[in-house]
């Protein structure tokens, strides 16, 4: 059984990076894809066929992940089973007191571990996390088959599981943002989740 994760529709994103259309992200998600666009700037140590995509096909990934993740489950790194929605409606935090300034991304881990064949540790701490990530990665690289094709011809999963192994390493969750979902959206996030677990 899996369980619904993200919050919000999915399917126009989808339809989108079949369609190779530029995404359209809330402002609220563009901090985070930064932070997403930062560590990726690191995964053709992990994946050397990362450096066939573009600047463009790069932060469309981030946007993409950034907008799929939860970044309440991240930030407190329970994120497996169903996950009802409770920090992630709290208050928007604001960055930086003006339109130009950009805040300084952290990363958790010193990227020169990072080489061709590293894997996360499972044991590891950061496997949760690493969790959220794939789901995000995951369904990216699915829904983006030309992304995919420039980088790997063994499928999705075959890119997004080190894709999410070295941004659970490096990704420091201090770094992101909280979403303010809608009542809408979360009611109806709530509403399958329900529905999803009576099927069990």
């Amino acid at each position: 059984m899996v369980y619904s994760v993200s919050v919000r529709d999915c399917n126009e994103l989808e339809r989108k990076l079949g369609a190779e259309e530029a995404l359209e992200i809330p402002e609220e998600c563009k901090r985070n894809s930064d932070v997403i666009y930062h560590v990726l700037h690191y995964a053709d140590r992990l994946i050397p066929s990362f450096k066939e995509l573009s600047n463009e096909e790069v932060r469309t990934i981030a946007d993409s992940v950034a907008y799929l993740m939860r970044p309440d489950l991240l930030k407190n790194g329970n994120c497996y089973g169903p996950s009802p929605v409770f920090e992630a409606m709290g208050e928007f935090i604001m960055i930086g007191e003006e339109e130009n300034e950009k805040p300084e991304i952290h990363l958790k881990n010193n990227p020169d571990d990072i080489v061709e064949g590293w894997e996360l540790p499972r044991e590891s701490p950061y496997t949760a996390i690493g969790a959220e990530l794939f789901r995000c990665y995951g369904a990216t690289m699915a829904w983006a088959p030309s992304i995919l094709e420039k980088v790997s011809k063994d499928g999705a999963f075959s890119v997004a599981f080190p894709l999410a192994d070295l941004s659970a390493y490096l990704l420091n969750t201090s770094d992101l943002t909280d979403y303010s979902y809608t009542p809408e959206e979360v009611n109806g996030f709530h509403t399958t989740l329900a529905r999803e677990m009576r099927e069990i």
